[in-house]
């Protein structure tokens, strides 16, 4: 970052979106979405364990590419880009998204290779490390949260 750029989480956020669009960086949602969906379904993609594999792997990538402060950044950022209402309305998601997030950070601590950040993860969603709900539990929250939002609207 330039020296008159303000040193903000939004500022450096930027700058690692910046990064994230040259060649040969990557899409952490197609990365992780892929193999999570694989070993747990892609029901529950929303407070499921294909979720929280998401988040952990996601950020444990985004760790070992751009170093801790950027993946964590860019895992804030995510979480609180939405509206006031909104981060209220899914705050149980945004708050299991922040751990698995820390999760897939320590794991990019142990982590020597990246076959070892997959591995990890799904050890972390295997021993019930991760935060997340069955993926019965985790349709029927979503569908309870989406109705609460779109009773807000009306």
């Amino acid at each position: 970052m330039d020296e008159k750029d303000n040193f903000t989480p939004y500022a450096v956020v930027s700058k690692a979106v910046e990064w994230f669009k040259k060649p040969g960086y990557f899409d952490m949602k197609t990365v992780a979405e892929k193999p999570g969906n694989e070993l747990y379904g892609s029901e529950g993609t929303v407070l499921g364990a294909s979720d929280a594999y998401r988040h952990i792997v996601g950020s444990a990538l985004y760790a070992r590419k751009f170093g801790d402060f950027i993946a964590k950044s860019l895992g804030d950022y995510n979480e609180w880009k939405f509206s006031e209402q909104d981060r209220n309305v899914y705050k149980e998601e945004s708050d299991m998204d922040r751990i698995n997030n820390a999760i897939g950070l320590d794991i990019a601590k142990k982590a020597k290779t990246e076959e070892d950040v997959y591995r990890l993860a799904k050890e972390a969603i295997e021993k019930k490390k991760a935060f997340y709900y069955d993926n019965i539990t985790a349709n029927r929250k979503r569908i309870e949260t989406d109705r609460k939002k779109a009773g807000m609207l009306n």
